[in-house]
């Protein structure tokens, strides 16, 4: 699918870095991946999907995400929902599109999980 990983490369990037320390920041690393140079001869969305899941986690704070079924409140049906998890809060939404937010609960000291079988 992809190239494999070139230490001599990244040496070589790394000398290029203004900054002294041997870490990337968030903006760094997404430059680094726009200019091809590890990416050659990946597959575009492969890297797009990779690209994301860095911003989701680093800069919107998600801990992880997918589809969970949820038992309905008042009508007790369970329904297939796009659930994001956040280190203060659970959100759900109708879909993975993040338009339509159906619920939220807050993650706390005095959160409790009940589950089901």
């Amino acid at each position: 699918m992809g190239s494999g990983w070139s230490e001599e490369k990244f040496a070589d990037y790394k000398l290029k870095l203004k900054t002294n320390n041997n870490c990337l920041t968030a903006w760094e690393f997404i430059e680094l991946v726009g200019t091809r140079y590890f990416s050659k001869g990946m597959n575009q969305q492969t890297l797009s999907m990779g690209i994301t899941e860095v911003f989701q986690e680093l800069i919107l704070d998600v801990l992880k995400q997918g589809y969970l079924m949820k038992k309905g409140h008042k009508r007790k049906n369970w329904t297939e929902r796009w659930f994001v998890l956040r280190p203060d809060a659970l959100s759900y939404y109708a879909c993975e599109d993040l338009v339509e937010k159906k619920g939220n609960i807050i993650v706390d000291r005095t959160c409790c999980v009940e589950v089901c079988c």
